[in-house]
């Protein structure tokens, strides 16, 4: 996939030294037009070129290392300097410091992986690092936070203010007839800076997902893969976009991930081959270095198929991608296949941005149930025949202060505290000799009690969980519990 959307045609074959392949192709010339461009590998691939706003350093600009948490902090440590005029593309936007409604530094996610840059310093002599040039193609969507005082406006005139959120999702970037960068929510417009400094802030964001169970559908699932894979950008990933295909001709789509800064390292991820996608891991991957990918139904079996059209440094290849038992195989089609192959029967797939989770909404509504019949939601593999299960309370009130630990035993991996007075859900029990443990109803089991100590108390049992009971109170209590545990706040 290469970063501009032009297609190679037959005289472009001839322009780029592969004349000879394109007149030996074993196929119709009309299909050359269908292989992608061969592309520099190392300019931004079409996927980050579309998912990536374009700036100009006006000054020199310097990039930082992130921490190891991805953009939840900006290291001292600078990996490069952008010389003044060059131009560099720009993934998300994060001002700094975090979770500070008086940050005053605006930074950008190198498209290449390689850090932050510094784009405003409202501090410095001359605050402006870089100017906005082009927005992104692709929605944004990214969580800030309005500082008080910012007005919300219809347009970039700003006459007409709106009543708004603090919490906003960045969706684009414009500059306005006086050259000032606006922002543009789904609520309206704001302007980017002004003599204050940065209008927005960026708060720690961070997903909590609990084990799935078998009313989940696959809607649901690839939701919670897709937003997996956006908190990864953070940490220098780049997947930049999805799309669905069937594979394995069962009438039910695959989730296909792209991801690669350059047209060098572009690679495809694809989930729900087989019941991998439970536990929310890729079934396989391939290169997709200066491919496009078609479906096409069959001539002889009439299925759909998936076909890989490769642009290569001495010709073009055509491959069918196949799955046997959650394995995919490319295979090369033979001299008869390609001259068999009408580009009428083409259609591309298309890749969307991968913040972008609207794509999903028509998938029809298969639950995982009806997928992998024998998938319980629950048990616990690894559990001796000296512990057993019992049935459990729903919502339960922590005594104290308490470890969440992978499995219900104390010698086992931390996961997180939940502070004293939390009210969680426990949708089992487990006896350890005198210890009783609760499984979480988001993942992870805490100790419920011991021969000395009751560590929570049950609140409302089975028996209860139908009758009239505030559901709103008590919901609404467990997420003010996590407002305050950093970094699940948001």
């Amino acid at each position: 996939m290469s970063e501009t959307d032009l297609q190679m045609s037959a005289s472009a074959a001839k322009m780029t030294g592969n004349e000879t392949a394109a007149n030996s192709f074993p196929l119709n010339p009309s299909l050359l037009s269908l292989f992608p461009q061969k592309a520099d590998p190392n300019d931004y691939s079409r996927g980050i070129t579309q998912s990536s706003t374009l700036w100009q350093a006006s000054q020199e600009v310097s990039v930082f290392t992130m921490g190891e948490d991805g953009t939840s902090q900006v290291t001292n440590q600078v990996v490069k300097t952008l010389p003044q005029g060059k131009k560099f593309r720009i993934c998300a936007l994060v001002a700094a410091p975090f979770n500070d409604p008086q940050s005053s530094k605006i930074y950008g996610q190198m498209a290449d992986g390689s850090g932050l840059a510094l784009l405003y310093d409202h501090f410095a002599a001359t605050p402006q690092m870089a100017d906005f040039k082009e927005d992104s193609a692709w929605p944004m969507k990214t969580m800030i936070r309005l500082k008080p005082g910012t007005v919300l406006y219809e347009d970039q005139t700003g006459i007409t203010p709106l009543q708004s959120n603090s919490s906003q999702i960045l969706i684009h970037l414009a500059t306005a007839k006086d050259g000032t960068i606006w922002g543009h929510t789904q609520q309206g417009w704001f302007q980017w800076i002004d003599e204050n400094g940065p209008r927005f802030y960026s708060a720690p964001e961070g997903v909590v997902v609990g084990p799935l169970i078998g009313s989940d559908s696959l809607e649901e699932v690839y939701r919670q893969i897709l937003v997996g894979k956006t908190f990864e950008n953070a940490k220098g990933s780049l997947n930049w976009g999805y799309a669905l295909a069937d594979l394995n001709q069962n009438q039910i789509p695959e989730l296909l991930i792209a991801s690669g800064g350059k047209n060098q390292d572009q690679v495809i991820s694809v989930y729900g081959l087989t019941s991998n996608v439970i536990d929310r891991k890729e079934d396989a991957s391939f290169s997709a270095a200066n491919t496009l990918l078609y479906t096409t139904s069959n001539a002889s079996s009439g299925a759909n198929e998936l076909l890989v059209f490769q642009t290569l440094e001495d010709g073009y290849k055509i491959s069918r991608i196949d799955s046997a038992d959650g394995n995919i195989q490319m295979t090369e089609l033979s001299a008869d296949e390609n001259k068999e192959l009408k580009a009428e029967t083409l259609q591309e797939i298309q890749f969307v941005s991968i913040n972008d989770l609207t794509h999903l909404d028509p998938l029809q509504p298969i639950l995982l149930s009806e997928l992998y019949p024998d998938y319980r939601s629950s048990g616990f593999s690894s559990e001796s025949a000296a512990i057993t299960q019992a049935p459990s309370a729903l919502t339960w009130k922590l005594n104290y202060d308490m470890t969440v630990r992978k499995n219900p035993e104390r010698t086992s991996a931390q996961s997180h505290v939940l502070p004293k007075d939390s009210l969680i859900n426990i949708i089992q029990e487990s006896k350890n000799g005198v210890e009783t443990w609760g499984k979480l109803e988001i993942g992870g089991w805490v100790c419920l009690q011991d021969a000395e100590y009751v560590y929570a108390s049950p609140e409302i049992g089975n028996v209860e969980k139908n009758s009239s009971i505030n559901w709103y109170e008590i919901y609404g209590q467990i997420l003010r519990n996590e407002m305050n545990n950093s970094p699940y706040g948001i």
